[in-house]
């Protein structure tokens, strides 16, 4: 940093820390003294802090600057110090595997030490330097001023019409339209008539049919056993000893005789 500007700053940042240690110590003898006095002493040294503090502020826009500069040196020198450290890798590598004589790799050696503990050394005051300027913008922006937003704008609500309470009176007491319904076709109404008959008869019309179908089974047992009682009333009379033989026999069962069909 140039010099007079840094020895400024530094004054600055000293005059601040002592101003905010007296305030620290005054703070402790609040109560032992006279209101009076102490709030004199108080604004005295908060004036004085707020002087010191826009001082430094003022110098905020250079600080920034050499914190931008330092770091871009930062930076150039750690890509030049893992350089160097590749190289002596390289080196001890060729060395390991006989390639250099001992004295060789001494040499070679030595030299990229003296330059890596330079770079090392570089590096060291780069970053002391960047730590002392981020320690002081960091300290201006403890109390910096801070704009307040703007408060965004409110929406504007439309008034809604008062409403008087005869108004809601008649309003509840009077009852609302039903809707109307929508009117059915006749034929519609036939044909939902008809399927409801027949749902409500379903179990009258299951009782009918049961019962035709046991009246159909009693004149099927009627007919059978009438059939039979036919059967059995029909037979073929043998002309010779007079026996009634069965309609499907061709000899007499009695007397052996023909029979005539």
């Amino acid at each position: 940093m140039g010099k007079n500007v840094d020895q400024e700053i530094e004054e600055l940042r000293q005059k601040r820390e002592d101003l905010l240690q007296k305030l620290a110590k005054l703070e402790e003898k609040k109560g032992t003294v006279r209101e009076s006095v102490y709030n004199k002493v108080k604004s005295d040294y908060e004036e004085k802090l707020r002087e010191v503090e826009e001082a430094l502020r003022e110098k905020s826009s250079y600080l920034k600057e050499k914190l931008d500069e330092f770091m871009a040196q930062l930076n150039e020198v750690k890509v030049e110090r893992e350089k160097v450290e590749e190289e002596m890798e390289e080196i001890e590598l060729r060395y390991s595997v006989g390639e250099f004589s001992e004295d060789e790799y001494n040499e070679k050696i030595g030299g990229l030490k003296e330059k890596k503990e330079g770079i090392e050394e570089k590096e060291r005051t780069l970053n002391e330097e960047i730590e002392k300027i981020s320690s002081i913008l960091q300290e201006i922006g403890e109390k910096a001023e801070v704009k307040e937003e703007e408060a965004a704008p409110e929406l504007e609500i439309p008034e809604l019409p008062e409403v008087g309470e005869e108004e809601i009176k008649a309003e509840v007491e009077t009852p609302a339209e039903e809707p109307e319904l929508p009117q059915v076709p006749e034929e519609e109404k036939l044909a939902e008539e008809i399927f409801t008959g027949q749902e409500e008869t379903a179990e009258d019309w299951l009782a009918d049919i049961e019962k035709q179908l046991d009246s159909l089974e009693g004149m099927s047992e009627e007919a059978g056993e009438s059939g039979e009682a036919a059967a059995e009333g029909e037979g073929i009379i043998c002309p010779k000893c007079g026996y009634k033989n069965k309609p499907d026999a061709w000899y007499c069962e009695n007397c052996g005789a023909e029979l005539i069909q």
